[in-house]
């Protein structure tokens, strides 16, 4: 024979389930919301990190060019130097 539940057996069962259903939501959620946070952090450190190469490469241009400045100054003095000498 088929039992019969009361409502108070339906009720039960029915949060059981609900109480389930949010558990298992709060579990997905929390882990959507880590890989969320965890992206957004690899994003920021990306960031950071292409900012500073782009000042290491600016710092670098600059120092080439001042370098290439002070071998044009040498090579004047050294022109100078040998056209005293003649």
């Amino acid at each position: 024979m088929v039992e019969h539940k009361t409502i108070d057996q339906k009720t039960t069962l029915w949060n059981n389930k609900i109480g389930v259903a949010f558990a298992i939501s709060l579990i997905i959620g929390t882990n959507a919301a880590s890989v969320f946070m965890q992206q957004q952090k690899q994003n920021t450190e990306q960031i950071e990190y292409n900012k500073g190469a782009e000042s290491r490469r600016t710092k670098k241009a600059v120092y080439v060019s001042e370098l290439k400045t002070e071998i044009k100054v040498l090579k004047k003095e050294l022109q100078y130097c040998k056209d005293k000498l003649k």
